[in-house]
């Protein structure tokens, strides 16, 4: 009798558990080809500040308009501007699930506006229902000096060195350990405003020079959107897109031909960036 009392003591207890955590949706809207978030956007987001959140997926759509190859651009392109903006937000990286551009919204077809969204699923904790908090302004990191004299010194043509922007293996997802270094890079464009820069992206596996497959977008464009991945997150810390280009060298500039271990195909999945004007 005892072992059955404490074993629907523990089926009670976990059943309170599980019940606590909820999932919702939360849509942003967008005008046609837009992609960025606006403030309306901005403050949306803000009010999941205020959720104990465990699980972020991010879907975007687009209408019918356009073909099916530039909906799926602009899906993309919806997604990871709303994934940076959450990041910017203070949303730990490890709570994404899912960042995905559909394109065109097939349930959706006769609505545009409302096809022209990224949905936010979400699960949460119910039971926190406090106020939010005022966010405290974070601490500016000192700029790595090899960073810093890369950029002040630089000449027209010369490479920065980011030793750890590197991805996720097929795929276009920045690894966690890279978002330090992406900061440092925004922080260093902020103190020198003049400086242009040419995101170059790069992959590893590959023998002929060509592209790779990107599980996250279904393209053959995957160096291409590790340029933009970083594109993305530096627009959306501020740094204007005048300043930025990007672009794809697929596997034609490998740091190791014919990778050997681990180590080198991370080295090989990378961006680089060149200065283009000073």
């Amino acid at each position: 009798m005892k072992r059955i009392f404490l074993l629907c003591l523990m089926i009670f207890v976990y059943s309170l558990l599980f019940a606590q955590i909820q999932t919702d949706t939360l849509n942003l809207f967008f005008d046609t080809d837009h992609f960025q978030n606006t403030e309306e956007h901005f403050h949306e987001l803000q009010k999941l500040q205020t959720l104990e959140i465990t699980s972020i997926k991010i879907n975007a759509f687009t209408d019918s308009i356009a073909s099916n190859t530039y909906n799926q651009k602009l899906s993309n392109k919806r997604a990871y501007y709303t994934y940076f903006s959450l990041l910017k937000l203070d949303f730990p990286i490890e709570i994404f699930k899912e960042v995905k551009g559909f394109g065109e919204d097939k349930n959706n077809i006769n609505q545009l506006s409302s096809s022209r969204r990224v949905s936010i699923i979400y699960q949460y904790h119910q039971n926190k229902t406090e106020e939010p908090t005022k966010q405290k302004q974070p601490k500016k990191k000192a700029i790595p000096k090899q960073i810093d004299e890369q950029i002040s010194s630089g000449d027209v043509g010369d490479k920065i060195i980011a030793k750890n922007i590197n991805f996720q293996p097929g795929n276009h997802r920045v690894l966690p350990q890279s978002l330090p270094e992406l900061e440092q890079l925004h922080q260093a464009l902020e103190e020198h405003p003049a400086i242009k820069i040419e995101i170059r992206g790069h992959i590893c596996c590959q023998y002929d020079g060509s592209d790779g497959y990107d599980a996250l977008t279904g393209d053959y464009h995957l160096s291409v959107n590790r340029a933009f991945a970083v594109y993305s997150y530096l627009i959306s810390k501020g740094i204007n897109k005048n300043r930025l280009s990007y672009k794809g060298y697929g596997s034609s500039q490998k740091l190791f031909e014919f990778e050997k271990n681990d180590r080198e195909k991370i080295a090989n999945r990378r961006v680089e960036i060149i200065i283009i004007d000073n």
